[in-house]
């Protein structure tokens, strides 16, 4: 539990994410945030798996492989459906 209380920094970094106008400091944040995801994902199914019973580990491991698949789809998903079509020649680039 210490491991995930120290990666809840994700929140920290997401708000500062907000009100940053560097690019630097953009790419810092976005970095501490990719590392607190990645420990996130590996960590969570660690705990849940070893607070669960026995019996019911493989459906519950199964169940958060499918949300973060199904996260991950719905992510592209927005990315495709708000995406722009620009001209090469455009200047809006």
């Amino acid at each position: 539990t210490n491991a995930l209380a120290i990666s809840s920094c994700f929140g920290c970094c997401a708000l500062f994410l907000g009100f940053v106008d560097d690019f630097y400091l953009h790419v810092f944040f976005r970095a501490i945030i990719g590392l607190c995801i990645g420990a996130y994902s590996t960590l969570c199914p660690l705990y849940v798996t070893e607070t669960i019973p026995a019996e019911m580990r493989g459906k519950v491991g199964t169940v958060f492989q499918i949300s973060i698949c199904f996260s991950i789809f719905c992510a592209q998903f927005v990315n495709w459906a708000s995406k722009r079509d620009y001209d090469a020649t455009s200047k809006d680039v």
